[in-house]
């Protein structure tokens, strides 16, 4: 994040373009100092990954997640999740989730922006604030400023264009992704096997 910091030759400091105005008017231009300070975003590690590049899980297994339930990982419970056929599974797609019993699942790498998450944003700040959610986004906050990966989120492919986008696993690092106002998420979009 930037700022323009401007001062004027009678002292009157100003960091927004109205005020900087107002503040500056009458006086000599060669008498405003004008400064940027950076607030330095930490570089955020993106998963080793080939944009709209198809991977089954063992390819992908060093970028998936464990939950810490006996075991099982963001696979598992996205997995449990697939396909849907919009944000509450219903009994179509049970029905789905049965004829794809057997189909190999795989999952598409995609990068998108952070913006495209702005409405999954607002309707998942008060379902996340719980003190257990406020550690578990603390701490990935903290793996992710320390180096390590940024671990994909997961969706359904063929609900990708929906807005918001449905996601079945990573909403405790999407809401860290945020946190740290990354530019790109990495996404992993799930589909049957060609």
């Amino acid at each position: 994040m930037l700022e323009v910091l401007v001062e004027c030759c009678e002292g009157k400091r100003s960091s927004s373009v109205p005020r900087i105005r107002r503040a500056t008017s009458g006086c000599d231009n060669s008498r405003i100092t004008m400064s940027i300070r950076s607030e330095k975003r930490p570089m955020i590690q993106m998963p080793e990954l080939t944009p709209g590049q198809t991977y089954c899980r063992e390819e992908v297994k060093r970028y998936i997640a464990l939950q810490g339930d006996g075991g099982a990982d963001d696979y598992f419970h996205a997995r449990n999740k697939f396909p849907r056929k919009k944000d509450k599974p219903d009994m179509h797609d049970i029905t789905r989730m049965k004829l794809g019993l057997g189909r190999s699942v795989v999952m598409e790498y995609q990068e998108f922006p952070l913006e495209r998450y702005r409405t999954w944003l607002n309707g998942r700040l008060k379902k996340f604030s719980s003190s257990d959610d406020l550690k578990r986004i603390k701490t990935i906050r903290g793996l992710l400023e320390s180096g390590s990966p940024a671990f994909p989120i997961w969706e359904d492919k063929h609900l990708a264009e929906l807005d918001p986008p449905p996601v079945l696993e990573g909403n405790h690092r999407l809401l860290a992704f945020f946190e740290l106002d990354m530019p790109t998420v990495p996404v992993f979009l799930m589909k049957y096997e060609e």
